[in-house]
């Protein structure tokens, strides 16, 4: 039975490092919105947007074959950020919320005005970005909020999840 070489053991994941993708959103408006130009985030976890074809089932001389339909997008994307002391993300992604519908006024705004385009870079261990994937038409629809802002028990960071729509992503590295 072979052993484990420390070559092996090298090439894991680094289980301190607390991320493996960052998206860099641009732009956002909001009154809070610190800068205006790009809002990166840390991302600890998520699913890769998603897509489906279905299956369109065409009947001829007495067969059914199956024919590939149009794609659609799932719409709904979930990540889980990486919060510091600072709150910055949240208070940003409140801000955000806030310009989409102000609940105090009852007024919402344009599409134009709150939708954003994100781009996610993924890295493998070392650092290195191995895959980018651009989401179009992006925009937070679920603040859960944070149920424990317990800073101290965490090492001054917390894990904070959002639900975002978007309109559709496009992975170019796949086209090679």
């Amino acid at each position: 039975m072979p052993g484990v070489s420390i070559d092996q053991v090298q090439g894991l994941v680094d289980p301190l490092k607390q991320y493996q993708f960052l998206m860099n959103i641009s732009p956002i408006r909001g009154q809070n919105i610190v800068g205006n130009d790009v809002f990166s985030l840390r991302c600890s976890a998520t699913q890769r947007p998603g897509m489906q074809i279905p299956q369109v089932p065409v009947e001829l001389a007495g067969f059914e074959l199956m024919y590939a339909g149009r794609a659609t997008f799932q719409h709904q994307w979930t990540t889980t950020l990486i919060e510091g002391q600072d709150m910055g993300v949240i208070l940003q992604i409140a801000s955000w919320m806030k310009l989409i519908y102000d609940k105090d006024t009852g007024t919402g705004s344009y599409k134009s005005d709150y939708s954003a385009l994100a781009t996610i870079e993924f890295y493998d261990d070392p650092g290195d970005v191995t895959n980018t994937m651009t989401i179009e038409g992006i925009w937070p629809t679920v603040d859960p909020g944070i149920m424990n802002l317990n800073f101290a028990s965490t090492n001054g960071r917390v894990d904070y999840t959002i639900v975002w729509s978007y309109d559709k992503w496009d992975d170019s590295s796949l086209d090679s």
